[in-house]
Order: C-alpha cells, then sequence, then structure tokens
C-alpha cells in the first residue's frame, strides 16, 4: 500500500476519534454537530464551485449516502443521550448502596 493512503487512513481515524471525543464531552450534541458540519458545508461548496456536476446516475447514491450519514447522526447522538441517562441513574444507584454494573470511571466520561 502506498504510504500516503496509509496516512490518510491514519488522518481519518485520528479525525474520528476526536469527533468523538468532543462529542461525549458536549453538554449540547445537536449544536455540537451542527459546527462539526461546517467544514463539511466549505468544502462541498468550494467543489460545488469548482468542480463539474457528477453524472446522473451518481445521484441516487449521493442521496443514499447523505440519507445514511443522517440516519448514523441521529442515531449517535440517541445513543450518547441513552448513555449519559443510563449513566446518571447507575451513578444515583450506587450511591444509594446498590451497585453499579458499569465502570464508574466510564460514568464519568460519558456523563
Amino acid at each position: 500500500m502506498e504510504p500516503f493512503v496509509v496516512l490518510l487512513v491514519l488522518f481519518s481515524a485520528l479525525l474520528h476519534a476526536t469527533w468523538n471525543a468532543f462529542l461525549h464531552v458536549s453538554e449540547d450534541r445537536i449544536w455540537l454537530l451542527g459546527m462539526m458540519a461546517m467544514p463539511y458545508i466549505a468544502v462541498s461548496a468550494i467543489g460545488v464551485l469548482l468542480l463539474p456536476l457528477p453524472a446522473p446516475a451518481a445521484w441516487p447514491y449521493i442521496v443514499a449516502s447523505a440519507v445514511l450519514e443522517w440516519g448514523y447522526l441521529l442515531a449517535l447522538i440517541r445513543a450518547s443521550r441513552s448513555a449519559s441517562r443510563w449513566c446518571r441513574a447507575a451513578s444515583s444507584r450506587s450511591r444509594s448502596g446498590a451497585a453499579c454494573a458499569f465502570p464508574a470511571r466510564a460514568c464519568r466520561s460519558r456523563c
């Protein structure tokens, strides 16, 4: 494999990890997702201005890709909210004497 491709994959992994770290510590995940979309919008706007439009046969795939991406983001928000609620409930149970099945360290990082 070419070194450039390896570097791109590693850079992508770094961006993904950073994105998830920001999402985990954010109080307002929807606002954060909107702000994180700004670079996508900027790069896409430049591409729309400078590149030719895709072939008509590609448009169904572009739309499907966009729909799947939005579904992924909404599922990620929902899962993150669910984990936060679970951590708060587990934390309150552990203070009352009940055992927490989830490590407290993990709950602190998610809440």
